[in-house]
C-alpha cells in the first residue's frame, strides 16, 4: 500500500504541433492542475529470493543481482521505469510515494519515492529527478537520478522521445539484523555469524547508476523501451562482499479506445525482464466520463511466473484532484 501526492503545472494552451497523450486525466492546453494518487508497488519475487541468497550462502565474493521495483500503478505513472517520458504530459509534474508491502512481517519492504519531470520546449527535450529511499529486511538503497530526454515529432499527430538518466545510489548493509545458518545467536548477545565475509556492523557502499530509454506516442496509441542498469553497477563492500546490479529491460504497449464520450478503455502491457527471468503484466484501465477510473491487472504468464491479480479504482475528486488505490 503506497500514497502518491502527484502535482502537475499545465501550460494554457498547447505550444506543440503535435499534442502528448492523455495521462492521469491531464491533457495538453489545460489549466493549473492537481492529482492525487494512490500507488501500490510490489517488489518481484526474483528480488527477495535473491536477498535469501544474501543471508545463507557463503562465499569469499558474493554477486548479487539488483532488481528493479514492480509498479502494479505502472500504467499511471510512467517516468517511474522510462526516462523519455519526461515532459510528455506538456506540464510540470511532481509525485511523491510511499509504500508498505506485507504488512505484519518483519523486514517488510517499505519505501518512499518522489520524482519530478517537465517539459523544455526551447530545446524540444524534457528533464526529471527520481529520489528513492528502499528497505528491505538488512538492506537499504538510497538513490538520486537525473532524467534529460530530446523529444520529436512522428507523422501528424505523434512524439518519439529519446531519454537518458543517471545518479548515484547508495546500499547499507545492517550486520546485526543478518542470520546465517551456521551462525550462532544467543539471546541478548552480540553472536557470531561463522562467516568472515559478514560483521555486526552497519556497512555502505555507493556506486553510479545509468539507465536509458525510448517512448513513442501515435494518436491514441503508445509504447515504450527502457533499459535500468546498462553499466551493471557494483557495490563494493568491506570484508570482500560484493554486491552487483543486473541489467534489465522494460518493455510496454498501450492503446486508448472510446466507446462513446463518457467511457474509454485503456488495456496495457508490460514486460519486463533481466535476460535470465521474464515477467509480464497485463491491465485493463477503463475511465468514466473523467471522473472514475478503474481496472484489473494480471502478472505472470505461465505457473512459474503468476504472481498476482491486481485490483485497482479511483475517483476525481475536483478538477485538480484523484485518488485511486490498487490491491
Amino acid at each position: 500500500r503506497a500514497f502518491v501526492y502527484d502535482h502537475r503545472l499545465c501550460f494554457a494552451k498547447p505550444l506543440r504541433p503535435f499534442s502528448a497523450p492523455f495521462f492521469g486525466g491531464i491533457r495538453p492546453g489545460s489549466t493549473l492542475a492537481l492529482a492525487l494518487r494512490l500507488h501500490h508497488r510490489r517488489t518481484q519475487s526474483l528480488r527477495m529470493k535473491n536477498w535469501i541468497l544474501l543471508l545463507y550462502i557463503w562465499c569469499p565474493i558474493f554477486a548479487f543481482g539488483q532488481q528493479t521495483a514492480q509498479y502494479s500503478l505502472f500504467a499511471l505513472n510512467p517516468f517511474a521505469w522510462n526516462p523519455a517520458y519526461a515532459g510528455l504530459d506538456n506540464s510540470l509534474v511532481a509525485t511523491g510515494a510511499y509504500r508498505k508491502q506485507w504488512n505484519g512481517l518483519d523486514g517488510s519492504p517499505t519505501t518512499q519515492h518522489a520524482n519530478a519531470h517537465l517539459p523544455v520546449y526551447a530545446l524540444r527535450s524534457g528533464i526529471g529527478i527520481l529520489v528513492e529511499n528502499e528497505m528491505l529486511g538488512a538492506h537499504r538503497e538510497t538513490s538520486g537520478i537525473l532524467a534529460w530526454n530530446y523529444q520529436m515529432p512522428f507523422g501528424r499527430d505523434g512524439i518519439v522521445s529519446v531519454g537518458f538518466s543517471g545518479g548515484f545510489s547508495q546500499i547499507a548493509l545492517d550486520g546485526a539484523l543478518i542470520r546465517t545458518p551456521e551462525g550462532v545467536y544467543p539471546d541478548q548477545q552480540p553472536g557470531n555469524h561463522n562467516d568472515p565475509q559478514l560483521t555486526f556492523n552497519n556497512e555502505t557502499a555507493g556506486a553510479p547508476v545509468f539507465g536509458g530509454g525510448i517512448f513513442l506516442v501515435k494518436g491514441q496509441n503508445e509504447a515504450g523501451l527502457s533499459v535500468q542498469q546498462i553499466t551493471n553497477s557494483r557495490w563494493k563492500f568491506s570484508q570482500n562482499l560484493t554486491l552487483s546490479s543486473r541489467r534489465t529491460m522494460t518493455l510496454s504497449a498501450g492503446r486508448t479506445f472510446s466507446t462513446n464520450r463518457d467511457l474509454t478503455f485503456k488495456p496495457v502491457v508490460l514486460l519486463k525482464t533481466d535476460f535470465v527471468e521474464t515477467q509480464v503484466e497485463l491491465t485493463l484501465l477503463a475511465r468514466l466520463r473523467e471522473k472514475l477510473l478503474g481496472g484489473v491487472s494480471i502478472r505472470g504468464y505461465s505457473g512459474n511466473s503468476r504472481d498476482a491479480i491486481v485490483l485497482f479504482g479511483g475517483a476525481k475528486l475536483s478538477d485538480r484532484t484523484t485518488v485511486a488505490y490498487a490491491y
